[in-house]
């Protein structure tokens, strides 16, 4: 991890690198500029402890000073004081100090205090990627990495709230696989597996930044387009149909052809929630089924 160590005094910055070295998971950066500390912990972002070195009320200055900085980038503060300085503990630790440690302290306490503080970093930042994880496997489907059911249609309330705010029309659809089962029993669930990623990554890719994608059954997708209405709708979605029929996915002799249906709707006045709009569009979904799948119906 990565430390600066800021000081005017380049004897007492080069003592205290010196005494970090013996610390193997440490790089020191010197800095004897303030805004150039600032400038590096908004840049870097580190995980790391920022030493700053001063005294008097130059040092609690700095400390305030450099706290808001250093609490975005999740770095941590510690205040090297004077044995006689003006500034105390309190005053420093009130500035924005997470460890105190004397000018004079010897430097297997400075390494001590180090460690603490990095083993502190390592642990947030363990804490925030097992959080991050935990909360993109509530709201991701295991396969394919889309929203999954809840998400998509928690996420499509808001799409429709926001399209009633700006008076803008909302376009959602319904992908269904056809005959997925039949696909899993003559060739193994790994090729449907196969066949249910192809379709995940293609619809992404057919699909803008601002579309929302999801997967809602065991064979079924949703796809939410804001700001585009029923005719632009279905002219991205049957594109995305007869990209799929495209597709040819090989096999120990030969390959497999697939194909989908999909239903589409758009935002009306009278719609409550999302499952107005999901359940008009699962009725067009089943109409392009009636009608012999691999097409695209409106409702």
């Amino acid at each position: 991890m990565r430390i600066a160590i800021y000081s005017r005094d380049h004897s007492l910055a080069g003592r205290l690198d010196k005494d970090l070295t013996a610390l193997t998971r440490v790089r020191t950066t010197r800095f004897d500029e303030r805004d150039k500390v600032s400038a590096w912990i908004m840049s870097e972002k580190p995980a790391a402890a920022l030493i700053v070195a001063g005294g008097g009320d130059a040092h609690i200055e700095t400390l305030k000073v450099l706290r808001p900085v250093a609490e975005r980038a999740g770095t941590a503060l510690l205040s090297i004081l004077n044995g006689d300085d003006a500034a105390t503990p309190a005053a420093a630790l009130a500035a924005g100090a997470q460890e105190i440690c004397r000018r004079d302290a010897h430097p297997a306490e400075l390494r001590n205090r180090i460690s603490i503080l990095l083993d502190l970093a390592e642990a947030r930042a363990a804490l925030w990627t097992e959080r991050g994880d935990r909360q993109s496997q509530s709201i991701a489907d295991g396969l394919t990495g889309l929203m999954n059911r809840r998400a998509f249609l928690s996420r499509l309330d808001g799409e429709i709230a926001r399209a009633r705010r700006g008076d803008d029309p909302l376009a959602v659809a319904l992908i269904d696989v056809d005959r997925l089962q039949e696909i899993n029993a003559r060739h193994g669930v790994g090729t449907g597996d196969h066949v249910l990623n192809a379709v995940a990554g293609h619809t992404v890719r057919i699909l803008r930044e601002m579309d929302v994608a999801g997967r809602i059954g065991g064979t079924e997708f949703a796809v939410c387009l804001p700001q585009v209405g029923l005719s632009g709708g279905s002219a991205v979605l049957d594109r995305l149909r007869r990209r799929l029929s495209d597709l040819a996915f090989p096999l120990p002799r030969g390959s497999l052809s697939i194909t989908v249906s999909v239903g589409i709707t758009e935002l009306d006045s009278e719609d409550r929630d999302s499952s107005d709009l999901i359940n008009r569009a699962d009725r067009a979904l089943l109409k392009a089924k009636d009608r012999g799948r691999d097409r695209l119906e409106r409702a």
